[in-house]
């Protein structure tokens, strides 16, 4: 794609997500903000001018000239910046609070209605294989005939994501603590703990497994300028800098790009959604003279919704309600072949970034042995393969081979606890205390005791390197779900029309989108 190509690209991209009015505020905030550093500067520039004057005999300006020049200077920027102000603000603010006001901030609650989806992607990508290496049949289909056997009680416990909870008693505690064999145990398992309003040291210790960062995760919505989970577990998690200390990540300049990238994006596509949901409350409930909408009936319509709606102000009010949506979403989207695109910019990074680590650490992945692939999560996310893990993938394959015949020569039987053995080859994969280098250059009769020693420490540490594993492995899972289920959303949102009324060709009064398509 040619540079002319790609700034006219860009251009679309951004010009459905720029606001004027939102952007004078933007301007009259620098204005008011630096008003005093400013008037600073050039009361030091007219003081000057006026005292070296005095000293060289010049006429340039006087004190009093130069205090009203300065005086003017202030007056000026602050008064332009609150005039500025003032225009903008009664649209962009009083949208943003009216959509604040009325559930926007809410939508976490659609997050988490999807959190079956999200666990079945979960129990597939990460705890399915450590599943397999730790249970057999036998230990799996006993699992299956107790959930059969405990359906009522378990169903009534996990029926709902939100809600109150039926009081917990003994059995169920004790059904809980022995599943997680099985997808089906695993879900239910995860929906209890998401429910039980317990520290999440409690919570590990009921289920078995870790739910911190899933909880931290759906404390936020989607399209909220504080939706930062997904990156600040990837900066700041103490498993994620483990992995990356191990390794000698040197992606960091990529890190800080990618962070500035993503937040611009999703700041944008957040302030211009509740400015519009804003808007759109207050045009549409103008209409009928009392309040009535949210928004959630913008952006989670549903058929129950749709119909308390029509009992309250008939047929006609969902239409334009319906208009209104499409209206508003094409303005900021376009298509939803450019939404993706839109989207991508915003939630890419993150699932880059992690794959980026995964390649680098978790040798099944980059080898791909599991029932995933860089590629094929780079083609879910639409996004381009790097050539980089390609050549990764080359190499990981060379070097297994190399580990492949050090480990039948002299560890024949190091596979017989797979746990242990998943380890060794990480710790080799990433060249943990040197075992990797040391095997790569074949000096094996030599060294062989040695490296053994070493990788014998490994393997002791199986359960630090299952943590790291799984860990990552939910890490990127999370990352990509958000995108995913994000350009679901909008497209689903901007086909979305209601069941309760079929198509017609009779002429209905609809509301266009007060908000401008005009960038600044």
């Amino acid at each position: 794609m040619t540079l002319t190509a790609k700034v006219a690209e860009l251009y679309t991209d951004i010009s459905g997500l720029v606001y004027f009015p939102e952007f004078l505020m933007k301007v009259s905030d620098v204005l008011i903000n630096r008003s005093f550093r400013r008037t600073t500067a050039f009361a030091t520039l007219f003081f000057g001018a006026a005292f070296f004057g005095d000293v060289s005999n010049k006429e340039w300006i006087t004190y009093k000239q130069a205090a009203g020049y300065t005086i003017a200077v202030l007056a000026g920027s602050l008064g332009l910046g609150y005039l500025s102000k003032f225009l903008a603000g009664y649209k962009v603010m009083g949208n943003l609070q009216t959509a604040e006001a009325n559930a926007f901030e809410l939508l976490e609650e659609k997050k988490k209605s999807r959190a079956i989806a999200h666990l079945d992607e979960l129990w597939e990508r990460v705890y399915s294989y450590d599943a397999e290496m730790k249970y057999t049949e036998k230990e799996q289909l006993e699992e299956k005939v107790l959930i059969k056997e405990k359906w009522p009680l378990l169903q009534a416990q996990t029926s709902c994501l939100t809600g109150i909870l039926l009081p917990d008693d003994a059995s169920t505690t004790e059904v809980i603590r022995n599943l997680g064999r099985t997808k089906d145990g695993f879900v239910i398992s995860m929906l209890y703990g998401l429910q039980q309003n317990i520290p999440l040291v409690e919570k590990k210790e009921l289920i078995g497994f870790e739910i911190g960062k899933l909880v931290g995760w759906y404390n936020s919505s989607y399209f909220d300028t504080r939706n930062n989970a997904i990156s600040d577990h990837y900066r700041a998690s103490r498993t994620i800098l483990k992995i990356k200390r191990s390794i000698g990540w040197k992606n960091k300049h990529q890190e800080i790009v990618a962070s500035y990238i993503r937040d611009f994006w999703l700041r944008r596509i957040a302030h211009t959604l509740a400015i519009r949901v804003g808007a759109g409350i207050t045009t549409l409930e103008a209409q009928h003279g009392r309040q009535y909408l949210n928004a959630q009936h913008f952006l989670w319509p549903t058929k129950k919704t749709d119909e308390l709606l029509v009992q309250e102000f008939g047929v006609e009010k969902l239409k334009q309600l319906d208009e209104y949506r499409r209206s508003m979403l094409l303005q900021m989207f376009h298509s939803e072949r450019i939404a993706e695109r839109i989207l991508s910019r915003a939630y890419g990074p993150n699932v880059e970034l992690t794959t980026l680590l995964r390649a680098d650490y978790d040798h099944e992945y980059i080898l791909q042995e599991l029932r995933q692939t860089p590629q094929g999560d780079y083609a879910r996310a639409g996004l381009a393969f790097p050539a980089k893990i390609k050549q990764r993938q080359e190499q990981a394959a060379a070097d297994k081979r190399v580990l492949d015949e050090f480990i039948t020569e002299y560890w024949p039987a190091a596979q017989q606890d797979k746990e242990a053995y998943r380890a060794v080859r990480i710790a080799y994969h990433v060249n943990i205390d040197g075992v990797g280098r040391s095997i790569k250059r074949r000096r094996w009769k030599r060294d062989h005791h040695q490296i053994l020693s070493a990788l014998a420490n490994v393997a002791q540490e199986k359960k630090q390197y299952t943590e790291r594993i799984i860990n990552l492995r939910k890490h990127h899972t999370l990352a990509l779900i958000e995108l995913l289920d994000c350009g679901q959303e909008i497209n689903g949102l901007m086909t979305y029309r209601s069941p309760l009324y079929e198509e017609t060709n009779a002429p209905v009064s609809l509301p266009r989108c007060p908000v401008s398509l005009k960038s600044s």
